[in-house]
C-alpha cells in the first residue's frame, strides 16, 4: 500500500474553500500545527483532506461540500 493510496491532496487554496475559511486560517492552523499536514519544501505544504477532517481543529458538520 502506497503512502498517498486512497488521499486526497489539495493545496492550501483548495482546502479553505473545502473548509469554508481563509487561506489565512489555514496558515495559521499550520504554523500552530492544528491541522496535519506535509511539507513539501519550506514555502510550500499540501493536505490530505481525509486526515484535516479527522482531526479535533475541525467539525465537519460546517462543511457543505466535498
Amino acid at each position: 500500500m502506497s503512502f498517498l493510496e486512497g488521499a486526497r491532496i489539495v493545496k492550501r487554496k483548495q482546502l479553505a474553500e473545502i473548509l469554508q475559511v481563509s487561506e489565512r486560517t489555514i496558515t495559521e492552523w499550520v504554523s500552530q500545527r492544528k491541522i496535519p499536514f506535509i511539507r513539501i519544501n519550506k514555502q510550500i505544504v499540501r493536505f490530505d483532506v481525509n486526515e484535516v477532517l479527522k482531526s479535533k481543529t475541525i467539525n465537519p458538520q460546517k462543511i457543505t461540500s466535498l
